[in-house]
């Protein structure tokens, strides 16, 4: 006679695969109140491979449901990842000229300019590549146009200098020339005339004169004689200015 199938619960292995409300000597019943007899647990078809449950899943074998998995059944989370992020980040070709830009090796021409990708460096003071019907290509500011980063500041009269405005070649226009730089001024009876600008930033000085005979007054040799006070020593106040005097022939 075979001797009794051995009474084994299996509440607890069961647990792990389904959820119940409860397990008793009744069996099992089940949230939606049906149950399993008792009597079935001695099913050989509850066994895992001619074990009984109880021998089938010993604590050691039920994990939790959040233990770590190791070998080819560990959880890759790389699987759930974007592709390959190094493709996101490849750095971008070069762009070509008029493209915005940010830096020089962003641009295929290795100038990046006003924030655009540029034919040249284009670093005059009056020359750019940002222009709306040029942009890319370093062009020369119009005659007139304020000069970017304020490098055609003007400059007084007197040094010949910057005007305050672009030249229309892609500088600073400067005082043209025959601008008076400096003043007229007198040295004794000689006149030193106003110096005038060359037109290349430079200002020039004549060379001074003699005003004899008249002495050099208010910045000028053609002063109104109206008495010998405006003639050099010796000479005195005529009609037809100042004369020296004509000395009679010795006899």
């Amino acid at each position: 006679m075979l001797a009794p199938a051995k009474r084994t619960s299996f509440c607890l292995p069961l647990l792990a695969l389904i959820a119940v409300a409860s397990c008793g000597d009744d069996g099992i019943t089940f949230e939606s109140g049906s149950t399993i007899d008792s009597a079935a647990t001695n099913d050989a078809s509850l066994f895992v491979d001619g074990q009984t449950a109880d021998d089938a899943h010993t604590p050691q074998d039920v994990a939790p449901p959040d233990a770590e998995k190791t070998g080819n059944d560990a959880f890759d989370s790389a699987s759930l990842l974007e592709p390959d992020a190094a493709q996101d980040t490849a750095p971008l070709p070069p762009s070509p000229n008029g493209m915005a830009c940010g830096s020089d090796n962003q641009c295929q021409s290795g100038h990046c300019t006003e924030g655009f990708c540029c034919d040249q460096r284009c670093g005059g003071p009056c020359q750019s590549c940002g222009l709306a019907e040029s942009l890319g290509r370093c062009k020369n500011l119009p005659l007139g146009t304020t000069a970017k980063n304020k490098e055609c500041s003007a400059e007084p009269a007197s040094s010949c200098g910057r005007i305050g405005y672009c030249d229309g070649r892609g500088g600073c226009a400067v005082y043209p020339p025959d601008t008076i730089c400096s003043a007229a001024r007198c040295e004794d009876e000689k006149l030193v005339p106003a110096g005038r600008c060359s037109g290349d930033g430079v200002c020039l000085t004549g060379a001074s004169f003699s005003c004899a005979p008249f002495l050099c007054i208010n910045n000028s040799c053609f002063a109104p004689c109206l008495d010998n006070s405006v003639c050099i020593p010796g000479a005195v106040c005529t009609p037809q200015g100042c004369r020296r005097p004509v000395l009679a022939p010795p006899p």
